[in-house]
């Protein structure tokens, strides 16, 4: 078991555990490693158990793994994998002990995974003044220069109500990946700024090093939606279609939400139309619009493409009006629930 190729096996079958969510799989490895490898484990091997058991949320199996690996041999990729697990299953507490015991005991300085995880912690805590030393700790280690490490500085004073710092971070980055742009546009949404969420989309596209994704666009037809921006939704959509989103489903789904809310029922039918294959978020969506302005057939014409129907469709089913024109005969073979709805509403 000492060659390396039995090592890189048993690293593979720690990562298929984690990757499959196997707690099962992952102890039954820690057990052959423990018959067969001679302690302490290598460095990589212990990082990777540690790394299973946090993210399966088993905190106490991966606390008493790291207490068993000698303090020199406890690197900053061993304390990230047990403060990355706390975080992802919500030890938001958890994370920032693990990282002052870190700091306190083991001297270890936190790298560029680190610092995300433990904004997100104070984020989540809604502690601005944790956020606040961890800010001042990566402008110690100039990491705060790191993309991912700004960004998430500056989703934590965004979420903190700390808006003022929020922008000072976002204007002192140095580069801004698309996620930043996104982030800055969320939060503004959010918050109920849209004004502030256009004046950022039309800054990324006047200088963002990044061309804006689906995400952009959702987020910024949301709260075009929310506010009834009508015109500045239509400017949208012409972006929309510029930038090659015009057949992105995602993006199509927020088009027809927007005008179905703004009551541009015509544009949200031509929206619709423009989906080869539609998935049962879009037609919910659709039908909300629908209910609007009482048009059944929609309804009915969802049924002849044999779409999914779930609870929500039958929601917005339930509160079309239907006018004696639109009551027909239905032929094929229909979803039970479909049938329930049409009775509803005949």
């Amino acid at each position: 078991m000492s060659s390396s190729i039995c090592r890189n096996d048993v690293k593979s079958l720690i990562e298929s555990a984690l990757s499959t969510k196997s707690l099962v799989v992952g102890r039954a490895v820690h057990g052959y490693m423990i018959r067969t490898i001679s302690p302490p484990f290598p460095p990589f091997l212990s990082n990777h158990l540690i790394n299973l058991y946090s993210k399966l949320d088993s905190p106490n199996s991966a606390q008493l793994l790291l207490s068993l690996i000698p303090p020199p041999s406890r690197s900053v990729v061993t304390w990230t994998a047990l403060i990355s697990g706390s975080v992802q299953n919500g030890h938001f507490t958890s994370a920032l002990s693990h990282f002052s015991h870190m700091r306190r005991h083991d001297s270890v300085q936190p790298n560029d995974f680190t610092f995300p995880c433990l904004f997100k912690a104070s984020a989540f805590l809604h502690s601005p003044f944790t956020g606040q030393q961890l800010h001042s700790l990566a402008i110690k280690t100039s990491l705060i220069n790191d993309v991912f490490v700004g960004c998430s500085a500056f989703d934590m004073y965004s979420k903190t109500g700390l808006q003022g710092y929020a922008h000072k971070v976002f204007d002192e980055m140095p580069h801004r990946n698309i996620a930043t742009w996104n982030a800055c546009i969320s939060n503004s949404v959010l918050d109920g700024r849209t004004y502030d969420a256009a004046l950022k989309l039309i800054e990324l596209l006047r200088v963002g090093e990044e061309p804006p994704n689906s995400i952009t666009f959702c987020v910024f037809l949301n709260a075009c939606s929310d506010g009834l921006y009508l015109k500045l939704g239509r400017q949208l959509h012409g972006y929309v279609i510029q930038f090659g989103f015009g057949s992105d489903v995602s993006v199509l789904n927020g088009l027809t939400d927007f005008y179905g809310k703004c009551r541009e029922v015509k544009y949200s039918e031509m929206v619709f139309d423009e989906i080869c294959a539609p998935e049962a978020a879009l037609p919910n969506t659709f039908l909300s619009a629908a209910s609007m302005k009482s048009e059944f057939f929609w309804f009915y014409n969802m049924s002849l493409f044999y779409l999914h129907i779930d609870d929500k469709t039958i929601e917005c089913g339930k509160n079309l009006l239907v006018l004696p024109e639109y009551r027909m005969q239905v032929s094929g073979d229909f979803d039970m629930k479909t049938f329930k709805v049409l009775l509803a509403c005949s």
